[in-house]
């Protein structure tokens, strides 16, 4: 075979140590050659369906500080991968929990729609997630407004949507998705291990991040394509998977004001609809609690 290929027993055996050093388990067998025994926990792009790899151009990191910020960087489509970042970022400023075990990309890619429609972007991605625990996993996932996918009341993954460009026109958007996987949820921070909660730990087993990853890219590429559309028909799937219309809530905004009312519905923009004591008000940023 090495004859046909033209490639001397050196370049294989610097080949073999290249998937050795990338944490690939490969024996030697004399007289025989190479084989690979067990295949590292990584999510190397390679690895991924080729409908994927055909879609976007990938990078991947071992430990990054924001997947998002070098998301800035690239060109659309682009998924930015990593397996764990040391200032993960989340929404409204926060910091995102980012350990080795669970699923964190950026996805860069060209948002086909206006800026009043910019809005409706993490919900979508949301939904995407919430229906592939669903069907994949069977695991009953919901919606916390605006794009919090709990189970159990605790928190599975967060999306935090990035624009660049002009303000009336984004050149391209950057959509950072945390996926608590196979994390210990012992290993977060104190005061969220109340809070979170991991799909090992949902399942009582590790789950293929790799499967996951690649149904949930699926998914997100099905629901954008509908999002342009028609923008309702993605807005009402995730109604579907709402725990917040229908509740009497308490919206906390960044400006520190709390509004609280009954949710009611959720507008083409993705706005919260809420009716208050005072009339029907429309939120398109906030933290929402159950009252």
């Amino acid at each position: 075979m090495k004859a046909d290929l033209n490639i001397s027993r050196t370049a294989i055996w610097k080949n073999i140590e290249g998937l050795v050093d990338l944490g690939y388990g490969i024996d030697r067998v004399r007289g025989k050659g190479y084989y690979l025994i067990s295949i590292p926990d990584l999510l190397y792009p390679w690895e991924l369906d080729q409908n994927i790899r055909e879609q976007f151009d990938m990078t991947h990191f071992s430990t990054i500080d924001s997947t998002n910020r070098y998301g800035h960087s690239v060109t659309s489509p682009h998924i930015v991968l990593a397996e764990q970042q040391t200032s993960g970022k989340g929404r409204l400023g926060r910091s995102w929990a980012s350990f080795h075990g669970g699923i964190y990309f950026s996805l860069v890619i060209n948002p086909n729609c206006s800026m009043d429609e910019i809005p409706t972007l993490p919900l979508v991605i949301a939904t995407a997630i919430a229906r592939v625990f669903r069907n994949h996993l069977n695991i009953h996932a919901q919606i916390k407004w605006p794009n919090d996918v709990l189970v159990n009341d605790k928190k599975v993954s967060g999306i935090l949507v990035e624009l660049s460009g002009e303000t009336d026109a984004p050149q391209k958007a950057i959509i950072g998705v945390g996926i608590n996987a196979n994390q210990t949820v012992e290993n977060f921070p104190s005061e969220l291990q109340d809070k979170v909660a991991t799909l090992k730990k949902i399942k009582g087993k590790p789950i293929d991040r790799k499967v996951l990853l690649c149904k949930v890219l699926d998914e997100i590429t099905i629901l954008l394509n509908m999002l342009n559309e028609n923008i309702s028909d993605v807005l009402n799937i995730w109604k579907e998977f709402s725990c917040t219309l229908g509740k009497e809530i308490t919206v906390k905004q960044v400006s520190s004001r709390n509004l609280a009312g009954y949710a009611i519905d959720i507008d083409e923009r993705g706005a919260l609809i809420i009716e208050t004591k005072h009339g029907k008000e429309k939120i398109l940023s906030g933290d929402t609690f159950h009252n």
